[in-house]
Parts: structure tokens; sequence; C-alpha cells
């Protein structure tokens, strides 16, 4: 009987060290970590506290950089933009890169399988085109961006003809 308890007190012994030593292991392993969480969470509050800046650069390219081409569109970014934020006072990211931040890579990459180009130009354009309330005016003598809105309208392909309009279109000679 005495040795039954001995030998049962055993295991418990037992199972109770490898319970601590499965605790220790796990407490190690997220030490490691923890250096990893910590940057992390730096860098969590760096982007939050610059959110307000990213947004308002953001909303003033979607508001007023539609007409122009990339080059000036980075011009009015950088020279007008970002001054205007530092003028206010407005934190911002400095590599700030207003197609990742206004749009995930799923959504531009279906819109690629969909027909629109690849270059940043074209990203631009989608992203203006996807966030705007109203139909823009699209000057394209490639079709492209024609062909890109029918794939992507598809389903509402008798509304988007409606304001799909073809310079050679006979409506606009009446």
């Amino acid at each position: 009987m005495f040795q039954d308890q001995a030998d049962e007190k055993t295991e418990i012994l037992d199972e109770f060290q490898k319970k601590l030593r499965a605790a220790k292991n796990l407490i190690d392993s997220l030490e490691i970590n923890r250096v990893r969480w910590e940057k992390d969470k730096n860098n969590y509050n760096n982007l939050k506290i610059r959110l307000i800046g990213d947004v308002g650069i953001s909303c003033a390219f979607l508001a007023y950089c539609g007409p122009f081409n990339t080059q000036f569109r980075s011009k009015i970014v950088e020279q007008y933009l970002k001054k205007i934020a530092i003028g206010l006072k407005f934190p911002f990211n400095d590599d700030l890169d207003l197609i990742n931040f206004l749009a995930t890579p799923d959504k531009v990459g279906a819109w690629n399988l969909m027909g629109l180009p690849n270059d940043e130009l074209s990203k631009q354009n989608g992203i203006i085109i996807d966030k705007s309330k109203r139909f823009p005016l699209i000057i394209d003598p490639q079709n492209q961006a024609r062909t890109w809105l029918e794939r992507m309208f598809k389903s509402k392909s008798e509304g988007c003809m409606k304001w799909i309009t073809d310079l050679n279109d006979s409506r606009l000679l009446q």
C-alpha cells in the first residue's frame, strides 16, 4: 500500500515535471517573439499617428489629381499636398504609396485580370474610378478603359453601356 502511494506520487511528480518543462519551453519561445512584437507594436503606433496625414493626402489626390498624368500627379503630391500637410502639422508617411494605401493588391490584381493595364497611371485611374461617386470623363483612344469597365461591370452591362460613350456614336451627332 505504501509502495503504491509512492509510485502514484512519483507518476504525478513526473507528469508535473513534464508540464513544467512544456510551460518553460512555451515561455522561452514567446520571449523570442517579444522583440518582434514590440517592434510591430511601435510600427503600428507610428502608422496610427500618421494615418490622418496619409488620409488627407489620399483624399486630396482622389479629388484633384484625376485629370493629370503620372509625372504631374507625383509632382502635385510631393510639392503641394505634402507641404500642405506639413503646414497643417499633420504627420504622414514620407514614403506613402497611394496605390497600396487606397487599394488592396487583390483588388488591383482582379482589375488586371479584367483588362486594366499594370502601369502606375492605370492603377491610379482604376482607384479614382473605384472611389468616385460620379462617372469620370475618360479619354480612351485605345479602348483599354472601356474594355476594363465593361468587364468590371459585366453583370450591369446594360447600365454600363448607357454611360460609356464613343465619339463615333451617331447619338452624339444628333
